[in-house]
């Protein structure tokens, strides 16, 4: 379904940390610090002082890497009074995108003058489980460990793997392993040229961390920062025999967090707050769950003819790269241009916190928006088990 808002929704500020790789430099940081930090960025880039804030929402896919209170925790620790409630929602990789949405919608229905969407995932953090033994065990039994993030990508309902899954678009719609290849090589150029230009300065916000014992900040993310050649990626091994997805052309696993500010016409007056887009819409599908690496085309067709827009009228298309083979895909399938498509890289060379990318994404489009001095700009990705969502914001 698609929703076009009637009233504005604005984005004063979008901060994220940089993103870590799995079981890399931020491996000992929890998802709630690194929100907290995040948004307490955000917060300041926007001029808005905590206690204006009247709801949190908060994007997570894997929330037993911490405890059960991580998003409210991570509210708290950004300042956000304890009267304040919080919301923590679970869609996945679509995890950060819901955040943002259900913060519009506060707005919208009149509950929330100001709201902070954030998203966060520690997948470094994620534990490995032992079942059936709550109850007690009997001697001899083998006691095996659970590995609950690969778990996590495994969809029960076509008993497939989510990697298997992408590879049954190369069947579909014809993409090679060389053009997979070659997108995951792009990805990290783009990634680099912004990062040469000082691109994402605007919105990153460093961590500490320790090294050594000694404490120093993260300042840059740390997956793409890796060498990389198309002769190394079109070496890896497929992950399942058949297919064409590797290693290298898929997102990575990462740990991040990033918020994003939103606010009310009203309280832009106020509180003299500068508007950096307005939210024209989102919309969430559903489809065949094996269909899931085309969910972004649906999405991004309904948003379009619910607005009366089309593909040429967006200035900017950031279509997360979760596997290369369906990105490609999609791109082909809506006839992206490629000068407009992920301009800055994207999660296979920056790396994928479940909870955190749409909240990069929209981050990212919102001030390379104003940086070209363009208009308007569409996001979309697919979503676990068959979903997808998709987005446009413009500049105001």
């Amino acid at each position: 379904m698609a929703v076009v808002a009637k009233k504005g929704v604005y984005i004063v500020a979008g901060k994220r940390t940089p993103f870590g790789m799995y079981g890399g430099l931020l491996r000992d940081v929890i998802a709630e610090d690194l929100l907290a930090t995040s948004a307490a960025a955000a917060l300041k880039a926007s001029g808005v002082a905590a206690d204006l804030v009247d709801t949190v929402t908060i994007g997570q896919a894997i929330s037993v890497a911490q405890s059960g209170f991580s998003g409210r925790n991570a509210a708290l620790k950004t300042g956000i009074p304890a009267e304040r409630p919080v919301l923590t929602v679970h869609k996945l990789s679509g995890s950060g995108f819901a955040a943002i949405i259900c913060s519009a919608q506060e707005i919208l229905i009149g509950s929330a003058n100001i709201a902070l969407a954030g998203g966060m995932e520690s997948l470094s953090s994620i534990p490995f489980l032992v079942r059936d033994v709550r109850f007690g065990t009997h001697k001899g039994k083998s006691i095996q460990f659970e590995d609950h993030y690969q778990k996590c990508l495994f969809d029960p309902i076509c008993n497939m793997h989510l990697i298997q899954i992408a590879d049954v678009v190369v069947a579909k719609y014809g993409v090679t392993r060389r053009e997979a290849d070659e997108f995951a090589l792009r990805s990290y150029q783009k990634w680099r040229d912004a990062d040469a230009k000082g691109v994402y300065n605007e919105e990153l916000t460093p961590v500490t961390i320790k090294v050594k014992d000694r404490e120093v900040l993260m300042t840059r993310d740390e997956i793409p920062q890796r060498p990389v050649t198309f002769e190394k990626f079109s070496s890896l091994p497929t992950t399942f025999k058949g297919g064409v997805t590797t290693s290298g052309n898929c997102c990575g696993n990462a740990d991040g967090a990033g918020a994003v500010i939103l606010t009310n016409e009203e309280s832009l007056k106020l509180h003299e707050l500068k508007p950096l887009a307005r939210l024209v819409g989102w919309s969430y599908v559903a489809l065949d769950p094996v269909m899931l690496g085309m969910a972004p085309v649906v999405a991004v067709q309904s948003l379009l003819k619910s607005t009366g827009l089309t593909i040429n009228d967006m200035d900017l298309v950031d279509l997360h790269e979760t596997f290369a083979v369906a990105t490609v895909a999609c791109a082909r399938e809506l006839e992206v241009d490629d000068d407009k498509l992920n301009v800055n890289g994207g999660a296979i060379a920056i790396g994928h916190p479940p909870g955190a990318t749409g909240t990069r994404i929209v981050s990212n489009l919102t001030y390379e928006l104003r940086r070209r001095g363009l208009k308007r700009a569409i996001t979309a990705a697919s979503i676990a088990g068959g979903q997808g969502v998709a987005m446009i914001i413009e500049t105001v």
